[in-house]
């Protein structure tokens, strides 16, 4: 497992395109926003948290549109159907990659941002912890996603993550609410980390045996 996902890792970092452009978009992002509002203009939490957590989600579909098509076009996907590990580590190796490379960038940059944008003191270490769950879901989700429509366009994969989606962002806004009107969080912190350690060893599984009807 653990050299299956170094090769994986070693595989998509040589891949600049796939991992690089999406940092960049996002990075390019950040930087346009404020130059079109005036310099005195103060961005409230409410808006910049979500400004934060829909280009994230965005920058996520754009970095995982053809994760697997590659591999499945030129024959590697069988490959790793006839090793002897368990194809869900295929996939489970590929999660944790994008996660590594892309997801975390996007959630320190987030969060830098956040702290350049607006002053939050007290929410420091539940922003950083928001931002890190909320892209780990929406990496297991548009994996699920482009697995559903590896032939048929990523266009499918939308629609059917969009439903799966919706709650996890209404959990974000309801715990920033619930943060900035100083009341009790931890409840919707909570919900968000399970959202995570289910979606985590379950999406693995449910990916590969997608994967493996297209294969058939």
């Amino acid at each position: 497992m653990i050299r299956l996902f170094f090769k994986e890792l070693f595989k998509m970092v040589r891949q600049l395109r796939s991992w690089l452009g999406p940092l960049s978009v996002f990075v390019l992002i950040l930087v346009a926003f404020p130059l079109t509002q005036d310099i005195d203009t103060k961005f409230s939490h409410q808006t910049t948290f979500s400004f934060l957590w829909i280009i994230s989600l965005l920058v996520i579909m754009l970095s995982t549109e053809k994760v697997f098509l590659e591999d499945f076009d030129d024959g590697s996907m069988e490959q790793h159907l006839l090793k002897p590990y368990n194809f869900s580590d295929y996939v489970s190796a590929k999660v944790t990659s994008s996660f590594l490379l892309i997801g975390i960038p996007l959630s320190c940059m987030s969060w830098l941002f956040l702290q350049s944008a607006v002053a939050m003191t007290n929410l420091n270490l539940v922003s950083l912890l928001s931002f890190l769950l909320s892209n780990f879901i929406f990496i297991n989700f548009c994996f699920f996603g482009n697995a559903v429509s590896l032939k048929r366009g990523s266009l499918l994969g939308l629609l059917i993550i969009t439903p799966l989606l919706f709650p996890v962002l209404i959990i974000l806004g309801k715990m920033l609410s619930a943060a900035l009107l100083g009341l009790d969080y931890s409840n919707f912190l909570l919900l968000l980390l399970g959202c995570s350690l289910i979606s985590g060893p379950l999406m693995p599984f449910v990916i590969s045996y997608i994967l493996k009807i297209h294969l058939e």
